[in-house]
């Protein structure tokens, strides 16, 4: 009578198996990684982070944080315009932005906790301590007329900001531009909602508690390896991403502080506009990305059905970093919007 073979020797070749297939794997994902790095990039030469402004200061919030903020173009102006960046990254990714030839006055600021604004106040880190910054920062550059544009969670923090202080809107604030946002939490609306949510309901207490200890976010954080490619050019950017620009939001988002990364992310997980769009009675313009998938186009859609007057710009073949990708067409949408409501 023949023996049966041992588990052991089945078990053995299931794991040798599952190895290869592994190895086959990561073989194949640097790869792929690497033809992707090599490829012709027409912003190979941008020195991203490396520009300077007129002039950079701080700004001291309502807890005490130090926000670092910079100046473009004409000094003392009383008409401008406030960049406000998304989660994890900083002023720079508004590079295109700050070199434009226009002599409209320009400030870009790092969000507590972000960037250079690392001298943090005592408040909760959320949209509703963001909002309150984004009201320093304004009351100190002494404008008087101003557009604010916000990229991600810097469009949710302006969103807040309207809810905080309607009085601000058609007085100094003469008009928003929301780009590749959202107006609730970004769970509703990131990629594959319909799949993630309700995972994420079943697994909320527990992903809670990972969140809750700081440690986590030190698994977190990317590492800046092949993998890290993967993920930021499938939720980042569009099919013909530049290696430049998926290497320094990379870059960005490898340095990010360990604490905070935790902290922000639990904070705006809070945020919820979805009642209190229709309030908005100021020029607004929203801009999506076609295949973003952090914020998702739907959700400039319903922004778009909920603010009376608002403009809907979909850059078809962009991803969540439109400023960066599309910064001509981006540039040019954005001068039209304030030649028209920021007159001076």
């Amino acid at each position: 009578m023949a023996r049966r073979p041992k588990a052991s020797g089945g078990i053995g070749w299931i794991l040798g198996a599952a190895a290869l297939g592994l190895g086959a794997g990561l073989a194949a994902e640097r790869l792929v990684v690497g033809k992707d790095r090599l490829r012709p990039d027409p912003y190979a030469d941008v020195p991203y982070g490396k520009l300077s402004g007129d002039r950079l200061y701080h700004v001291t919030s309502f807890d005490g944080a130090r926000l670092l903020a910079e100046d473009f173009g004409s000094p003392g102006a009383k008409t401008g315009v406030i960049f406000l960046h998304g989660y994890c990254l900083d002023r720079t990714i508004w590079h295109h932005q700050m070199e434009s030839p226009s002599d409209t006055r320009r400030i870009f600021y790092d969000a507590r906790n972000h960037g250079r604004s690392l001298d943090s106040g005592r408040a909760e880190a959320d949209t509703v301590t963001l909002a309150r910054d984004l009201k320093a920062v304004l009351d100190q550059s002494g404008l008087e007329k101003v557009v604010l544009v916000g990229h991600s969670m810097g469009g949710m923090t302006v969103l807040e900001f309207c809810r905080l202080h309607p009085e601000e809107l058609g007085t100094r604030v003469r008009g928003l531009v929301l780009v590749n946002t959202t107006y609730t939490d970004f769970i509703k609306t990131l990629f594959a909602a319909e799949i993630i949510g309700p995972i994420e309901r079943r697994t909320r207490r527990v992903v809670g508690a990972i969140l809750d200890d700081r440690r986590s976010s030190a698994v977190l954080r990317l590492r800046g390896d092949d993998l890290s490619w993967l993920l930021i050019k499938f939720f980042g950017f569009g099919a013909d991403a530049s290696p430049t620009h998926i290497g320094y939001i990379i870059k960005l988002l490898s340095q990010f502080p360990n604490p905070s990364l935790v902290e922000m992310l639990n904070g705006i997980r809070k945020f919820d506009m979805e009642e209190a769009l229709n309030a908005i009675d100021v020029p607004c313009l929203i801009i999506a990305g076609g295949t973003d998938r952090v914020t998702t186009v739907k959700a400039s859609e319903k922004m778009h059905e909920e603010i009376e007057g608002s403009r809907l710009e979909i850059f078809e073949d962009e991803g969540h970093m439109t400023m960066m990708e599309g910064e001509q067409r981006f540039n040019r949408t954005l001068a039209a919007f304030l030649e028209e409501f920021l007159p001076g």
